[in-house]
């Protein structure tokens, strides 16, 4: 794999999305996306890779790349397609961030994003992009040979969580999630069988993850935070997919507790209903 000591080989570029996450993830999968592969094929571009930055914008970021041709080109697409919005600028030399891969090869990296391209445009949705992420996550679990909440904390799907009290069930996983692991630990066996064929995004995603070993968690945290990134996902979509993959491991309580606030019975008995009011 490209050995990564010369940050400079790096282009790093601002670039503004429509706006909208609609019409920012039609930009990335149906313009953006087939560009820079272009790009590749032709030889101006050796690999790129995306990060969602703050507002509607992207890092661009292009592994020995031909800065004069790929300026030009992503100058020209956010004219035709944003005429108004301001325009693309080269950002200083270095490896990507915040999400940084420094110890990843350029390759991997770009394989990754072309996965995480084809996720977003299999799922137009919010809902059906978290059941799809949940499925990535539990990939990247069964890649890394993490089988227990806490080896799974080391992959550091979510760092606030407590994964003891998501096993024990105080963890409470939003509506729309629940239902994509309707029995514990077969949503693992589906993606083991799914994994057997060797197709789909799964099974690309996986093949990304083994070029890493399983014993390379902490490089495995970065890249799937940067598909998370690459997908749209922030730090509470990532809370709620971290709970449900912990609900998901087999033998995982299956009855999950609300946790709500006691009331002291004193305090309850305290409380009166107020007079109703009534005219003369």
């Amino acid at each position: 794999m490209t050995n990564l000591t010369t940050q400079s080989r790096w282009t790093r570029v601002r670039c503004p999305v429509p706006r909208g996450s609609e019409r920012a993830d039609a930009f990335l999968t149906t313009l953006l996306g087939p560009a820079l592969n272009g790009m590749v094929a032709d030889g101006q571009v050796c690999c790129w890779l995306f990060e969602r930055a703050p507002g509607p914008a992207i890092r661009l970021h292009a592994w020995e790349a031909d800065r004069p041709v790929l300026m030009a080109r992503l100058t020209g697409l956010v004219a035709a397609t944003q005429p108004h919005r301001e325009p693309v600028a080269l950002l200083g030399p270095g490896t990507p961030t915040p999400t940084a891969l420094p110890t990843l090869a350029p390759e991997l990296s770009s394989r990754s994003t072309q996965v995480a391209l084809d996720v977003i445009a299999a799922t137009p949705t919010h809902r059906s992009r978290l059941r799809t992420a949940v499925d990535l996550a539990i990939t990247t679990a069964i890649g890394m040979d993490l089988h227990s909440a806490d080896a799974l904390a080391r992959l550091a799907l979510c760092d606030d969580i407590d994964p003891a009290a998501a096993t024990l069930g105080m963890l409470v996983c939003p509506r729309g999630l629940d239902e994509s692991a309707p029995t514990h630990g077969g949503q693992w066996r589906r993606i083991r069988d799914v994994l057997r064929t060797g197709s789909g995004h799964l099974a690309r995603w996986a093949g990304c993850l083994a070029e890493l070993g399983a014993s390379a968690t902490g490089p495995a945290t970065a890249m799937h935070r940067l598909l998370n990134n690459q997908l749209g996902l922030g730090v509470d979509d990532e809370r709620r997919i971290y709970g449900t993959v912990v609900m998901s491991l087999p033998g995982a309580a299956r009855r999950r507790r609300v946790m709500r606030p006691r009331v002291p019975v004193a305090a309850r008995c305290a409380y009166r209903r107020p007079d109703v009011a009534t005219s003369d």
